[in-house]
């Protein structure tokens, strides 16, 4: 089994992958709107489980930035092993790749 390796095409897919969520402004937005329903009993309650979801997009949007931002940072080290790999390293890495590895 051959495995190839294309630093640049990893590292333009660890750069797309931190900016799917560079633009946060639609959640700033939403953060600053209110359903603004009324002043009764009903009205309130409803306001209230808008906010709540309100706030669970937003807050996952967050959580979704993150978590891609990470992503995109830990390929790029991914990225940098590789290509800071010396001789004797890669034959290190190719007799680790015919090991059997147990759980």
């Amino acid at each position: 089994m051959n495995t190839m390796f294309n630093g640049p095409v990893l590292r333009e897919a660890a750069a797309n992958l931190e900016q799917v969520m560079a633009d946060m402004s639609v959640f700033t937005e939403l953060r600053s709107t209110s359903a603004g329903l009324g002043n009764f009993d009903a009205a309130r309650q409803l306001e209230g489980a808008v906010n709540q979801r309100r706030d669970g997009v937003a807050g996952n949007a967050d959580q979704l930035k993150t978590s891609l931002t990470t992503m995109g940072q830990t390929l790029a080290k991914i990225v940098d092993g590789f290509e800071n790999l010396d001789d004797s390293n890669a034959a290190k890495v190719r007799s680790a790749g015919t090991r059997t590895w147990q759980v």
